[in-house]
């Protein structure tokens, strides 16, 4: 099919006009219409609270004026700004948004709850309680009852910022920027909060009655909190710049921008080191799973065999083009890395062949949306998403699309069995065409792109019009 730019006619004009008219139905009616189309079914509108803010699509009944909600669909969760995995559940902390939790059985998320706080930083489940922290303090809340989660107690400190959190029996432990605390909370009415001071933790983990930390100081330090009201400090080490820190049976993992050393923890008192090796680039974090290091450096997971502690072997790099990792999380024979927006679960039961089995994008926010038959094709910028409304009371996806490589998708339109996205990339715009032979597999065709930061498009048999 033949894409040619529009920038001088009539149509054009005439088409600006249209979406001015648009632009301020968006902006000041009281319920905002995200799209519809000519072919779409009459008695069904799609409809937004706001757009530019929710991630939410809401299909109505709207036969003989009388509007009547069929169904909501929030499938864009916000930002993540940490993940925790616990019993064949996911738990996402979305920074500003709360927390959400889902299904892991079939490695296909599936949503189960949700929780709004006004801040949510790192998140920790225990059984069926899910503990998740703000800059001075915690909540605690019980999703026994997906339905109903319930709210548990809280606790709050204003002499510090919170930066981790883990919990084990009735304690809660959070590292500050100048402090250890752990946080009885037996009384929900009344947790009593005892501390130890020390430097900015940058990472912490727990492990059978021990905290080892690595902080901005540069120091790895081992706390006994077996006794959580007397925490007693055992070994210090000084390491340069430390990052990341982890513990796997008895040996401690730590690393600078690109140099990792192993430890032996004969006692909390004496890990000796036993190996120093470098890696490519700047680490983000550690992990160990099964005597196999793994470093995550962005686009790129490197992978050392620490078998023989005294000399780890570099055995393997997966090359990940999809996202840059901020971050990963193992379970069982699973690797779970993510950044602010997308989460990819990889297979690593063989460290020397990683590979794919879940990608998605977990943040957006709904631009426009295109009907065409029985589906809803849903530009939410970061990805395109179509959805099946033939039961406009239970909507389901049956396939997406993501381009981070390219811009923001800020509109789509459907045409002769291909999709286009009007993307917005920086002062530039481009057109993307996909194939839609396959719904659940949208195929790249070809692109245009051009100066310009357009907001509108259609498109016709041979043309597309920009505005």
């Amino acid at each position: 099919m033949k894409i040619k730019e529009i920038f001088r006619s009539q149509k054009l004009f005439s088409f600006f006009v249209i979406f001015s008219l648009f632009f301020t139905i968006i902006f000041f009616g009281d319920t905002k219409i995200i799209a519809s189309n000519e072919q779409a079914s009459e008695s069904i509108e799609i409809k937004s609270v706001d757009p530019f803010l929710d991630n939410d699509l809401l299909l109505a009944d709207a036969t003989d004026n009388n509007i009547t909600e069929l169904s909501f669909l929030d499938d864009n969760y916000g930002t993540i700004s940490d993940l925790f995995v616990l019993d064949n559940k996911m738990f996402l902390a979305h920074g500003g948004g709360g927390f959400s939790v889902f299904n892991i059985i079939d490695l296909k998320p599936q949503f189960i709850t949700s929780w709004n706080l006004y801040r949510c930083n790192k998140i920790f489940a225990d059984n069926n309680l899910v503990y998740v922290i703000n800059n001075s303090g915690f909540n605690v809340i019980d999703i026994s009852n997906p339905a109903n989660p319930e709210w548990i107690c809280s606790w709050t400190n204003t002499d510090d910022m919170i930066t981790d959190i883990v919990a084990h029996d009735n304690y809660v432990f959070l590292a500050g920027i100048n402090s250890l605390i752990a946080v009885n909370i037996t009384d929900r009415n009344n947790p009593v909060a005892y501390w130890d001071t020390l430097a900015f933790i940058k990472d912490m983990h727990y492990i059978n009655g021990n905290i080892h930390t690595a902080d901005a100081l540069g120091y790895i330090r081992c706390f006994g909190v077996s006794n959580p009201s007397s925490i007693s400090i055992g070994t210090t080490l000084e390491f340069v710049d430390v990052s990341n820190i982890y513990k796997s049976e008895n040996f401690i993992y730590y690393a600078t921008e690109n140099i990792a050393r192993v430890g032996e923890v004969q006692n909390r008192n004496y890990f000796p080191h036993l190996s120093e090796f470098s890696f490519n680039d700047t680490s983000y974090n550690i992990g160990v799973r099964n005597n196999h290091l793994f470093v995550n450096e962005g686009y790129q997971l490197e992978i050392f065999d620490c078998t023989n502690k005294t000399n780890p072997e570099y055995i393997y790099e997966y090359n990940n083009a999809e996202i840059e990792m901020s971050s990963f999380y193992f379970y069982e024979n699973y690797a779970f890395v993510y950044n602010a927006f997308a989460i990819e679960i990889l297979d690593i039961s063989n460290p020397r062949k990683i590979t794919s089995v879940y990608f998605d994008i977990f943040a957006g926010v709904t631009q426009k949306i295109f009907l065409e038959g029985n589906f809803a094709f849903v530009a939410d910028y970061y990805s395109l998403e179509i959805l099946n409304i033939a039961n406009p009371t239970n909507p389901a996806e049956v396939g997406s699309y993501c381009d981070l490589d390219g811009g923001f998708i800020i509109d789509v339109f459907v045409k002769n069995s291909c999709i286009y996205l009007l993307e917005k990339d920086g002062s530039n715009s481009i057109i993307v065409i996909l194939s839609i032979a396959n719904l659940a597999n949208p195929v790249y065709q070809g692109n245009v792109s051009f100066t310009g930061s357009s907001v509108d498009f259609y498109v016709d048999d041979e043309f597309a019009y920009v505005a």
